[in-house]
């Protein structure tokens, strides 16, 4: 199965990792840009904050998408979408979750067992720019497979290498001078 090899502790790790470089990249920036240490955490925890919470992890893409096109862009931008994408999906997908929920019975209700699969719950979190392929009807189609997590480690890669070697040097180089 080819989703073993994206649920091990490596690409995990890996996933991990590359979410904290880019986290560690992105407020080195801001500190540089700004001119005391108090405003470039308060900036710094701001712009995170922004970042996560357009990820999908407290706001569905899809209602995103759907919304205005002031914040649709954000999901494109947001390094921890892409981190989460591929963290989710080599854990959920092809796994089968037994939803039993614990309430107070009572006379009347009925406690509901069910098997869901991950892939259910994979489309409820909506689908991120990675997972998402065009098709004839320009309807979003949720692709969740190996490739998508491949193409999420090459955006979290070309976030990391934007923040550390081109934006962080012209601001180092603009604080120079």
């Amino acid at each position: 199965d080819e989703m073993n090899f994206f649920r091990s502790l490596p690409i995990y790790t890996f996933s991990l990792y590359l979410s904290g470089t880019v986290s560690s990249t992105l407020c080195t920036i801001i500190g540089a840009m700004t001119k005391d240490s108090r405003t470039g955490n308060f900036v710094s925890v701001l712009v995170l904050l922004f970042f996560l919470m357009f990820s999908g992890a407290l706001i569905n893409n899809q209602t995103v998408k759907d919304g205005l096109a002031l914040f649709s862009w954000i999901r494109y931008v947001s390094p921890y979408g892409f981190a989460l994408e591929s963290l989710l999906i080599g854990q959920m997908n092809g796994q089968c979750f037994y939803f039993n929920p614990k309430v107070a019975l009572t006379d009347t209700a009925a406690l509901v067992c069910a098997e869901v699969s991950g892939e259910t719950w994979l489309l409820q979190l909506g689908c991120t720019p990675a997972g998402e392929i065009s098709s004839s009807t320009n309807d979003a189609v949720c692709n969740y497979t190996g490739q998508t997590i491949l193409y999420d480690f090459y955006a979290l890669l070309i976030f990391r290498y934007i923040f550390l070697a081109s934006i962080l040097y012209f601001v180092l180089r603009w604080k120079r001078q």
